[in-house]
């Protein structure tokens, strides 16, 4: 059951890094255009990444307690 959750974190943690990559090459292109769409993107992959990074902290803890 623990090779289960530590390879569910290790999903979430790449899924997080990889929103982490999107969000910021996102945040660029903001920063270079006047259209508020690439700001949305980036604020949307800033947050997927949080939330991934929560997911897998969430496991971590629960995996300690047991």
């Amino acid at each position: 059951m623990s090779q289960k959750k530590s390879s569910l974190m290790k999903r979430y943690l790449s899924t997080a890094k990889y929103h982490d990559m999107v969000a910021k090459r996102e945040w660029a292109y903001a920063k270079n255009t006047d259209d508020g769409y690439h700001y949305g993107r980036a604020r949307e992959h800033y947050r997927r990444a949080a939330e991934n990074r929560a997911k897998a902290e969430a496991l971590k803890n629960k995996q300690g307690n047991k």
